[in-house]
């Protein structure tokens, strides 16, 4: 696939590269695996692949299994709880935590001014992420903020709760719970395990078992 013609866009793809099997196969292996950033613009390239190329591969996204809890906690751990400060935010709270905004909204009912909360209440803070995100303007999407991050706009809904699930509400002015996301997994990246030493295909370009890497 190294040596295929760059295109703009997937229709400009030439018809040998489109229908080859080193494509489609690239598109089914991520679609048969819900841990892959395979979304509803891969779906999409998927369903373009089977109407020109007469295949019938599925292309639904499947669910991600990472299930992250943000039911709203009846008592929250004391290592967890922040007190309001005179100018505070939302958004410098949650940055200096290292938080989601959105999460943290979410989480605190309390929090009925994210602007200038009140002074002295105690909220409960989500967990941390390692990379956060301010949001810049209302142009700035779900998808791109996701592609630039390296994510799907699924994850970016996944990780901050208070985000509708079509992630339209990513500068949500009414209620304003911020401009701070999350753009890594809160809690930490998962890791994981060591590859094992099993023998790739045979090399050969172009078929099963073979590295799709072209000459």
């Amino acid at each position: 696939m190294d040596s295929f013609q760059d295109v703009e866009e997937i229709g400009d793809m030439p018809r040998q590269e489109l229908c080859s099997y080193c494509f489609g196969a690239r598109l089914r292996m991520m679609q048969s695996s819900p841990y892959s950033a395979y979304d509803n613009l891969y779906a999409d390239m998927l369903e373009f692949v089977n109407q020109n190329c007469n295949f019938n591969s599925p292309t639904s996204v499947l669910p991600n299994p990472v299930n992250i809890n943000y039911t709203r906690e009846e008592r929250c751990d004391a290592e967890r709880t922040y007190t309001v400060q005179n100018g505070d935010s939302c958004d410098s709270i949650a940055e200096h935590h290292s938080v989601s905004s959105a999460t943290l909204y979410y989480l605190n009912p309390e929090l009925d001014n994210c602007t200038a909360p009140r002074v002295g209440i105690e909220i409960c803070l989500p967990n941390q992420c390692e990379r956060t995100y301010r949001v810049q303007s209302e142009e700035d999407d779900c998808v791109a903020v996701a592609i630039r991050r390296g994510a799907t706009w699924n994850n970016i809904v996944d990780w901050n709760a208070g985000l509708d699930l079509r992630c339209s509400s990513l500068w949500s002015t009414s209620p304003f719970w911020g401009r701070v996301i999350c753009v890594s997994p809160p809690g930490g990246e998962y890791v994981p395990p060591p590859p094992s030493d099993t023998s790739p295909g045979n090399g050969d370009i172009g078929g099963p078992g073979g590295s799709c890497h072209g000459p």
